[in-house]
C-alpha cells in the first residue's frame, strides 16, 4: 500500500544509482542496529523470566505477545536487510528486465518496511518499560516489607542487648 502511494503521488523517489549504494548500506546499518536491540530487548525478557512476578505473568498472554512483538520486528528489519542486499548486490537489474517490476516500487516498500520495524520496535520498547515498572513496583513492595521485618529483629535484638548490659551492672 505504501509503495503503490510512494509512486503515484511521488512521496518517496529513488536515489541516483550513483548514491544508491551508500544509501543501502546505510540502510543495512540502521537495520542491523535496530535488530541487535530487538535481540537484546529479547534477551532482557528471556533473562527476567525467572523473577517472581514474571512467573506470575507467564500464566498470562502478556509475556508470549511480548515475544511476538520482539521476533515481529526482528523479521521485518530482516526483510528491509534483505531489500537492501537486493539493490547492493545488483539483482534488481535482472529482476527488472525478466518481470519487468518497477524499482520504485520495491525501494518504496524497503523504506515502508524500514519504518514499520522501527514502530514495532518502540512499541516492543514500550511494553517492556511497562513490564520493568510492573516488576520493580513488586520487588519495592518485598523490600518495604523486608525492611519491616529487619527494624523488628533489630530492635528486639537491641532491647534484648540493653536487658543484658543491664544486668551485668
Amino acid at each position: 500500500i505504501i509503495g503503490h502511494y510512494s509512486i503515484k503521488y511521488n512521496i518517496v523517489s529513488l536515489p541516483a544509482p550513483i548514491t544508491m549504494l551508500d544509501f543501502q548500506l546505510n540502510i543495512i546499518t540502521i537495520v542491523t542496529v535496530f535488530a541487535g536491540f530487538s535481540f537484546s530487548v529479547l534477551g532482557l525478557l528471556i533473562s527476567l523470566s525467572s523473577a517472581k512476578i514474571m512467573e506470575k505473568l507467564s500464566e498470562t498472554s502478556i509475556l508470549e505477545e511480548s515475544c511476538k512483538i520482539i521476533t515481529k520486528s526482528i523479521i521485518v528489519f530482516m526483510v528491509t536487510f534483505f531489500v537492501a542486499l537486493y539493490f547492493i548486490s545488483g539483482i534488481y537489474l535482472f529482476i527488472e528486465k525478466t518481470l519487468n517490476l518497477n524499482r520504485s516500487l520495491i525501494y518504496s516498500l524497503e523504506i515502508g518496511y524500514l519504518l514499520l520495524g522501527i514502530i514495532i520496535f518502540l512499541h516492543s520498547v514500550y511494553r517492556m518499560v511497562y513490564m520493568l515498572h510492573y516488576i520493580f513496583k513488586d520487588n519495592q513492595k518485598d523490600v518495604i516489607t523486608k525492611k519491616q521485618v529487619y527494624e523488628e529483629a533489630e530492635n528486639i535484638i537491641l532491647n534484648e542487648m540493653n536487658d543484658f548490659h543491664d544486668t551485668d551492672e
